[in-house]
């Protein structure tokens, strides 16, 4: 997703994890990721954060987001390992 106001690209991490691993649960996936990972779980907040987004209905947050600044090399390489 682009953020006009930010100039960001934001991609949802399900999403990413999908495409990666072929998993059919990306959740699941995620779950079971940061449960063998602790420092992951620590510092998930800080890797993926929610996207407040105008919609017809209203505001609302996106969550579990990665901005593509964030160094994902690092944080995929975690995806995979699992």
């Amino acid at each position: 997703m682009w953020d006009d106001e930010k100039e960001k690209w934001y991609f949802a991490v399900v999403d990413v994890v999908e495409v990666l691993t072929d998993s059919k649960n990306p959740t699941d996936y995620i779950k079971k990721m940061k449960s063998r990972d602790t420092q992951l779980a620590k510092g998930w907040g800080q890797i993926v954060t929610p996207l407040p987004v105008n919609t017809a209905g209203g505001r609302n947050k996106i969550l579990s987001l990665w901005h593509l600044h964030t160094d994902i090399t690092q944080n995929l390489a975690k995806v995979t390992m699992v």
